[in-house]
């Protein structure tokens, strides 16, 4: 199933629009004459695999990219200037499922008169039978979403179109003295005792174990009364008594887990374990854990966790974007038919990520959700992205509009794409630079003289311009600026001989 069509009366900054989002159909919609006409693309080229499709919609910021995904995942519009409650627009919605050809055409509040152009059925109904899913890609970094992320990458047999590191790192939270200090027993050496350094790893990993039942009482608020024996498995039993039998099952399978899957043990404070060797719940019991009490909120850091956690070696920006891109796909997905929503998914990755991005996604959503129709829409300013794609994938917007625009984005290269008006009015140059190259000719296009320091000031310029067309066409206006300053010192010369010529000349005629 794929959206073929979107013609809205008003949302947004959006007024009496329709959108084509699909290159196999040309629909339009006039609202006066109510008349939906949908003829077909015979040129139509695929060439994306048979169970995906793809659409971007580009366009300046305010331009209605954004509002377009609002509008599409039924996010409801509230203007508090023309109703106090949510406006429910009048819109009319097509969609193409490709399993039986045939086009279902959804509308609210709107009459419409179907003239049919193309050899494929219609058939009106009454609600949309696809799985919308928006998601804005924006990471936020937090432990929470980083402990999730490592349970994905544990969790499935998922396939990624790179290498995702196989080593899991941990190690313990400098603030541990805060959770001991509840239980110290100031009747023995307490700190020595109950170091989270012991060498003896089966010793270190119990008073890693009573940590992480001091963090749960701690988290959830649980009194404790209990102090520091010398023999570890006594206070554990000792704490063990505040809390339930299923979270003490939880806590116990946790630290064993950590514990017996240790790539190796060092006096050091990182451990490394395979996550291979991980269980599908593993994080998402730390995570639980360390909840807050009636929430759902991780604590912070200090004082309250144990355990902090990391992929070896580390992923880097592009990667951690994507994989955590893939992951909020992999968690949402459950029906067959898919409208993927993505709003600019590639902000926040270097140039050469993006230059894979959409292969990446599409190698995902394939070796994945082959099972799946899935139509991703992607909101972009990406030069990267557009190159992937053929004009007719592409919904050109401009002030809340579909433009045509004179290009056809596919293989071509970025500086083509950048330098066309529709993603760069008044050129490829920054400002700044613009304006202190504008200062440069307004000087050498002056008929007066230069001062030197002007001329030093209109070198220093120059000499730093890495566009080697305007370079040398300015040095040469400074050049010829130069010579007529040249021209007028030896003019200047040849007068002043002139007059020592003559003042002579009178001398010897007095």
């Amino acid at each position: 199933m794929e959206l073929v069509y979107l013609w809205v009366d008003e949302y947004k900054n959006i007024k009496n629009e329709g959108f084509n989002f699909s290159p196999k159909f040309e629909c339009s919609y006039d609202k006066d004459s109510h008349e939906l006409i949908i003829d077909k693309n015979d040129n139509y080229v695929n060439i994306f695999p048979d169970n995906i499709n793809v659409t971007a919609i580009v366009g300046e910021n305010g331009s209605g990219k954004s509002s377009i995904l609002d509008l599409i995942s039924d996010i409801p519009y509230e203007n508090p200037l023309l109703s106090a409650y949510p406006i429910t627009p009048s819109e009319l919605i097509i969609y193409y499922n490709k399993v039986n050809n045939k086009l279902y055409i959804y509308k609210t509040n709107i009459n419409i008169i179907i003239n049919n152009q193309s050899s494929i059925i219609e058939e009106e109904v009454t609600k949309e039978s696809i799985q919308k899913i928006l998601i804005y890609p924006t990471p936020s970094h937090t432990q929470e979403e980083y402990l999730l992320l490592l349970n994905f990458l544990i969790s499935n047999d998922i396939s990624f179109p790179f290498n995702i590191p196989k080593i899991i790192s941990f190690g313990i939270h400098d603030d541990f003295r805060n959770l001991l200090h509840a239980i110290e027993n100031k009747n023995f050496d307490f700190y020595t005792i109950y170091s989270p350094f012991e060498e003896d790893k089966t010793k270190r990993f119990k008073i890693f174990h009573i940590l992480l039942l001091l963090a749960y009482l701690t988290n959830y608020e649980i009194k404790i009364s209990v102090q520091a024996s010398k023999n570890y498995d006594d206070t554990i039993l000792e704490l063990e008594k505040l809390i339930n039998e299923d979270m003490i099952d939880k806590i116990r399978y946790f630290i064993n887990t950590a514990r017996d899957n240790l790539e190796n043990f060092s006096k050091n404070s990182h451990y490394y374990i395979n996550k291979k060797n991980l269980k599908n719940d593993f994080f998402k019991i730390y995570i639980e854990i360390i909840k807050r009490k009636n929430g759902n909120a991780l604590l912070d850091f200090r004082g309250k966790n144990v355990f902090y956690f990391d992929l070896y070696p580390k992923m880097s920006d592009g990667q951690y974007q994507l994989v955590y891109l893939f992951n909020m796909i992999y968690s949402k997905i459950n029906e067959n038919n898919i409208l993927l929503l993505i709003d600019e998914g590639e902000n926040y990755l270097h140039p050469n990520w993006q230059k894979n991005y959409l292969l990446y996604l599409i190698e995902f959503l394939t070796n994945n959700f082959l099972d799946k129709q899935v139509h991703i829409i992607l909101t972009s300013h990406s030069p990267f992205l557009l190159s992937d794609l053929p004009k007719e994938n592409v919904i050109f917007l401009k002030k809340g509009k579909q433009v045509d625009v004179d290009i056809n984005p596919f293989g071509a290269n970025i500086h083509t794409l950048l330098s066309h008006g529709f993603f760069m009015e008044g050129g490829l140059m920054g400002e700044f630079a613009k304006g202190k190259i504008d200062d440069v000719i307004k000087l050498l296009n002056t008929p007066n003289k230069l001062s030197d320091n002007e001329i030093q000031d209109c070198e220093n310029i120059i000499s730093i311009i890495g566009e080697p067309i305007i370079k040398n066409q300015l040095r040469k206006m400074l050049d010829s600026k130069r010579l007529k300053k040249v021209d007028e010192i030896d003019k200047l010369t040849e007068e002043i001989e002139l007059i020592k010529h003559r003042i002579e000349m009178l001398r010897k005629n007095q």
